[in-house]
């Protein structure tokens, strides 16, 4: 009988824990006006979170690849970059509790000179991010993939 009602009290409480809210979450948006891709980045914990860019092409640390694609879906570059509110290399970016940031990339910027940026229509952000929150001891990793698109398809109706 007592394992009956733990059991029911299992299967109550599992649904709160699958929908606990994260400490961090990342989305993404393109500006057509600005032609900026941009991340937000956010912290929904309760203390001040800090994100450790990667420096000097390590696998430790936080960075993003932006991988470039064409009408048809092929890959035509792949851009590597960290993190940062600025023109200058931040080595960490700090975060306010329950807040956020955006960081902005150029569209133009990503793109190989020998390209032009009317050929991109959409952008794969691969988001690979370490991060610590102030008064945990653990360095917490989260990765995630973004699709950007650049470029709508115009609909135009015959009749």
């Amino acid at each position: 009988m007592k394992t009956k009602y733990l059991l029911l009290a299992i299967l109550a409480l599992l649904p709160a824990g699958l929908t606990a809210q994260s400490d961090f979450d990342i989305s993404a948006d393109y500006s057509p006006y600005e032609d900026m891709i941009l991340l937000h980045l956010v912290n929904n914990a309760d203390k001040p979170m800090r994100i450790r860019n990667n420096f000097g092409g390590g696998t430790s640390g936080s960075y993003v690849v932006f991988l470039l694609k064409d009408k048809a879906g092929k890959k035509i570059s792949e851009y590597p970059a960290v993190f940062g509110e600025g023109v200058n290399y931040q080595h960490f970016v700090d975060i306010s509790p329950r807040s956020s940031i955006t960081t902005k990339y150029r569209l133009r910027s990503l793109t190989p000179s020998s390209r032009n940026v009317s050929e991109i229509y959409s952008v794969d952000a691969s988001c690979f991010i370490g991060y610590s929150i102030q008064g945990k001891d653990v360095y917490e990793y989260f990765d995630k993939v973004l699709t950007i698109h650049t470029k709508q398809d115009l609909m135009i109706d015959p009749g």
